[in-house]
């Protein structure tokens, strides 16, 4: 995990902002202009058919969290139905900070899903693959 220096340096696909989703669902959450802020318990953000022909193994997330970390599952589906998890730990950010994660290489077309579990309390800006 590294603090992003460039928003678009390296982007695979362009930077999406947390309520360009294709779904949102869950307990608690508000969507605020292009953010999704007060995710709570049992909220997904879903992108769908992204396309990682390029390949991407790395996410840069912008967002806050008054917690010491707030656990992230990123969800993967490929065209095949193969489903993979990882967990992301997003570290305490009072202002929203870009922070970048080493992930399993992407490939093909993929539906996206970032899935916040209970406990959690997150304000998303946006993401992008790399």
């Amino acid at each position: 995990m590294e603090i992003a220096t460039a928003a678009t340096q390296g982007a695979v696909h362009p930077r999406l902002t947390a309520a360009d989703c294709d779904k949102l669902y869950g307990d608690d959450y508000s969507v605020e202009g292009k953010r999704v802020c007060g995710i709570g318990n049992n909220v997904v953000l879903e992108y769908g058919g992204m396309d990682f022909k390029q390949g991407a193994d790395k996410l840069t997330i912008t967002g806050r969290t008054p917690l010491d970390q707030n656990t992230i599952q990123l969800r993967t589906t490929g065209a095949d139905g193969a489903q993979k998890t990882q967990i992301l730990e997003f570290p305490h950010s009072d202002e929203y900070t870009s922070i970048t994660f080493d992930i399993e290489k992407l490939s093909g077309v993929n539906d996206i899903s970032f899935v916040f579990l209970p406990g959690a309390n997150f304000d998303m800006e946006s993401f992008k693959f790399e």
